[in-house]
């Protein structure tokens, strides 16, 4: 594992090429660079989210109610919304999520014996189906990248290369077309005059 900063700083440097001195590193700003992976993080989550799933991290939360639903404060911005907890369990307790109203229907429909899902998110809350019976739930989340500080241990084992290429090629993506704009070709009767010898 490493930390988001670092993480940064490495493609960073790479897409500077090497270990670039800070004028040359400015050219790829920090704030561009964590956008750009955040972005890859939540393709590779909608590919494949065994992947990213030793991204993961572990939060402890405490559930609420209001209105007879149940509900958790997410700690930290999940990556494509439900898609992105991974587990939410107390002890051997476990509760299944849902990856969206269809499959919850079925879900309800083909194990009616489980009584308590996690169903939705809205906004930073988690809402639980019915009562969990638990004060503390303890969950896996796959976190948004921009939602976690520079110091927060990232886990991109077996991914460097890939994540790399990908954020190379959105650089290179977003580069062209600026690229393009430049027009040389002015008339010449527009072109200043030399001057004379």
């Amino acid at each position: 594992m490493i930390t988001k900063r670092v993480l940064l700083e490495l493609i960073q440097n790479r897409l500077a090429g090497g270990d670039a001195p800070s004028d040359l590193q400015g050219k790829y700003p920090k704030p561009v660079i964590s956008r750009l992976v955040s972005m890859v993080y939540a393709d590779l989550a909608s590919q494949n989210k065994k992947m990213v799933r030793n991204m993961a991290l572990p939060y402890e939360c405490t559930v609420m109610t209001a209105n007879g639903q149940y509900y958790i404060v997410l700690p930290v911005s999940p990556i494509n919304g439900l898609a992105g907890i991974v587990w939410v369990s107390k002890g051997q307790k476990y509760f299944p999520v849902s990856q969206g109203i269809e499959e919850a229907n079925i879900m309800s429909y083909l194990l009616p014996m489980i009584k308590c899902s996690v169903d939705r998110i809205v906004g930073n809350k988690m809402y639980f189906s019915a009562n969990p019976n638990e004060t503390k739930i303890d969950l896996q989340i796959l976190p948004d990248f921009n939602a976690l500080s520079d110091n927060d241990n990232v886990c991109v084992e077996g991914m460097q290369s890939q994540m790399f290429s990908m954020v190379l090629q959105m650089m290179r993506d977003q580069a062209s077309p600026i690229e393009e704009i430049y027009n040389n070709r002015v008339a010449d009767t527009d072109k200043p005059t030399q001057p004379a010898k």
